[in-house]
């Protein structure tokens, strides 16, 4: 009877392994990551559905290359790098790299690898679209900052605490200071608007510029006078208006 229940319990314990094993297969096909694994000597071992998706090859055919050779030219040498690091097991930041699809284009991928008992064991993530909206918005910034500095009225954007953080040179040479880095992190009102034309202070909780960011309200004022560098006046007029930027800013 002790051989009996010794061969049970041992059963028990394989079925248990099986439908953990079996799980894990599971969510390994189901993942819309690109999981997998990879030998030393630079074989695909191990692919899940998500490569053939996304690179349009089928997992045998990207297993039966060396997976450098699906590797944009110029990104095997920064490839190999990161490679031969993981081996080490030195911690490393996600490696970028473009992979060839089955269509000739190249998709752009992250990879997250730990290197283990002569095996790569990695996570990998197309970034293509993130990549190519990041890329626009940078040029989309470019162009509005070119224009923001070729305008001949002087610009400034001020952050949530009141501090500027950009002003064109336009409104740099208007206010008689050298250069952008003078004023940045300074507050408007301390530094350019602060006393009235008659000498007497100019309350910060009566400015037009001041009450923008905290009712959220636009203004526009016809006659003021901001204060230059050198402490001359100058008479102006301006146009204020709370703008929320991507992140709360």
């Amino acid at each position: 009877m002790t051989g009996v229940s010794a061969v049970a319990s041992g059963d028990r314990r394989d079925a248990h392994q099986r439908r953990k094993t079996d799980a894990v297969d599971r969510l390994f096909d189901l993942s819309l990551d690109m999981l997998g694994t990879a030998s030393e000597g630079g074989y695909f071992t191990r692919l899940n559905p998500a490569w053939a998706r996304t690179l349009g090859w089928t997992t045998e055919e990207l297993m039966s290359e060396p997976y450098i050779s699906f590797v944009h030219p110029d990104d095997v040498d920064a490839t190999l790098e990161y490679a031969q690091i993981a081996t080490k097991g030195a911690a490393s930041a996600p490696l970028e790299n473009r992979y060839r699809t089955s269509g000739g284009n190249y998709r752009w991928i992250q990879w997250v690898t730990a290197f283990d008992g002569g095996a790569f064991y990695f996570v990998a993530r197309d970034v293509t679209d993130t990549k190519a909206a990041q890329l626009a918005s940078d040029q989309d910034a470019s162009v509005l900052r070119a224009i923001l500095e070729s305008v001949a009225d002087g610009l400034y954007v001020a952050d949530s605490k009141g501090e500027l953080t950009f002003i064109n040179p336009a409104g740099v040479e208007l206010l008689g200071y050298e250069s952008a880095d003078e004023l940045l992190g300074l507050g408007p009102h301390s530094t350019f608007h602060h006393t009235h034309a008659d000498g007497s202070a100019y309350l910060f909780e009566d400015c037009p510029l001041a009450k923008v960011r905290i009712s959220g309200h636009p203004v526009h004022v016809d006659e003021d006078g901001f204060w230059r560098k050198d402490g001359t006046a100058m008479p102006v007029s301006y146009s204020s208006a709370p703008v929320m930027l991507r992140g709360g800013g």
